[in-house]
């Protein structure tokens, strides 16, 4: 009984960390799909300045006056949705206990620009596993983090949104 216990646990643990794996791919592909469209717009956005008369910053119609503050405007959004994205995955693999078990065990950081986001940690024994998520807002968790975690979210921390 305590058998099929913990096989259903380690199988409950392990669709959990697959579906954090999938969402933080979406994450990712999503992040790279806005960072395309803001380097898009701001390459239009390089082009209607140019067209601006040179000194005096007057745009020769109206038209490219409203299509500039349009491009403005759209990338300021894309730039305030790109801080929200969780874009920043680190893991740490350390020993769970003093056993020579392997490096078995590890902490995932993921976070964003605002450095929220959460920490994922497996534990792994000879015996079993324990999994904990830990939600993190502006670098700091509820919950205390151990070192190994405290590491991951420090790796996974942006220094730079656009670059």
């Amino acid at each position: 009984m305590d058998k099929e216990i913990l096989i259903i646990a380690a199988v409950i643990a392990v669709l959990l960390f697959a579906v954090c794996l999938i969402l933080t791919v979406i994450a990712m592909k999503r992040t790279i799909k806005t960072e395309n469209r803001m380097k898009e717009l701001k390459k239009e956005l390089v082009r209607t300045r140019n067209t601006v008369n040179s000194g005096n910053m007057v745009f020769e119609t109206v038209e490219q006056q409203e299509q500039f503050d349009s491009i403005k405007e759209r990338l300021s959004v894309l730039e305030e949705k790109q801080e929200s994205n969780l874009d920043r995955v680190e893991i740490v693999r350390y020993f769970a206990s003093d056993k020579d078990e392997g490096r078995s065990s590890y902490s995932i950081g993921i976070t964003n620009a605002k450095k929220d986001g959460l920490v994922l940690t497996a534990l792994m024994y000879r015996n079993g596993m324990n999994l904990y998520a830990k939600n993190v807002k502006e670098g700091i968790s509820d919950y205390p983090l151990s070192e190994e975690e405290k590491e991951a979210v420090s790796r996974s921390k942006v220094t730079q949104i656009l670059g």
